[in-house]
Order: C-alpha cells, then sequence, then structure tokens
C-alpha cells in the first residue's frame, strides 16, 4: 500500500501563541471547530480546522492523520460587526 503524497499543500506563518480548540464537533477520529492564534507576526487570527484519522482497512491500525486549516477571521470580524 503507497502513501499518497500532500497535494496543495501550503506554507504558513506558524503560531506564536494558540488558544483552545472549540469544538462543534469531536469523537476519537475526527474533531472540527475554531481556534484563536497569534502568529509570527503578532497578528490575531481565528483559524478553522479539522483533523481525521486514518485507518488501515484490513488492520484498523491508525497509519495517518489528515488534517486542513482555514483563515476565517475576516467572517469573525464581520460577524462581530453585524452584532454591535
Amino acid at each position: 500500500m503507497s502513501t499518497p503524497a500532500a497535494v496543495g499543500a501550503a506554507s504558513c506563518t506558524p503560531s506564536v501563541r494558540r488558544g483552545p480548540l472549540h469544538a462543534d464537533a469531536e469523537t476519537d477520529d475526527h474533531a472540527a471547530g475554531e481556534m484563536h492564534i497569534v502568529n509570527a507576526r503578532g497578528e490575531d487570527r481565528w483559524i478553522r480546522v479539522a483533523r481525521q484519522i486514518v485507518h488501515d482497512a484490513a488492520s484498523g491500525a491508525e497509519t495517518g492523520v489528515i488534517g486542513m486549516g482555514e483563515d476565517i477571521t475576516e467572517r469573525k470580524r464581520a460577524a462581530e460587526r453585524i452584532a454591535h
């Protein structure tokens, strides 16, 4: 069994500080939610993150993790402006 190559991988500025994951879905194999970070440039950002554990079909053993992150800062700021 071959391991798939990363598709569409992008570089990002590493987080200097991050808050807890505010989960809207979480199981042993899956988690998704929003996280507040302060990046290396000192900027406050909100990130939507999700991860899914991958299992071997035959043995059921964990073989990897698929994850994604999306910067949702502007959406959060717009919602805050509307609320006030």
